[in-house]
């Protein structure tokens, strides 16, 4: 058992390590991209105060790009759109009867129940209760059994 357990301390010990790796080479990587964005900025904006830079074709490019953008993120409300009701759907022809049909099991297992108690139960302590009182007059009258 020790060498299992080492073994667990071992892997345990592994993945801790593991865990911390990833996260140093993810800041890592983000501090590094934050870098690079902040270059390309610093970069595009020098380019745009170049005297020479046809700034007018550029503003063109990024009124066209930001249509597409537009375009995607309309067709993106589209699809969400129709995976909302997709979803409703769901809860009302599929999830709506299942719990409907538990419901129904449940009020038949809580009619057996009380069906049970009635039937088999109270006939049972009732007999028992009898038969302690019998007892107790044979203990009463001191006759043995």
């Amino acid at each position: 058992m020790d060498g299992s357990n080492q073994s667990y301390k071992i892997s345990t010990t592994n993945n801790t390590v593991k865990n911390r790796t990833a996260n140093i080479l993810t800041k890592t990587g983000l501090l590094l991209g934050g870098l690079l964005i902040l270059a390309i900025l610093a970069g595009l904006v020098y380019f745009l105060l170049l005297e020479t830079t046809p700034t007018g074709t550029i503003r063109d490019i990024l009124i066209i790009f930001m249509a597409f953008e537009l375009l995607v993120i309309g067709l993106t409300v589209i699809l969400l759109i129709i995976q909302a009701a997709r979803l409703v759907n769901l809860f009302q022809n599929e999830i709506k009867p299942l719990l409907e049909a538990a419901n129904e099991t449940m009020s038949t297992l809580r009619g057996t129940a009380t069906f049970l108690g009635d039937t088999v139960v109270q006939p049972v302590i009732k007999f028992n209760s009898y038969l302690a009182v019998f007892r107790r007059m044979l203990d009463i009258f001191n006759i043995k059994r």
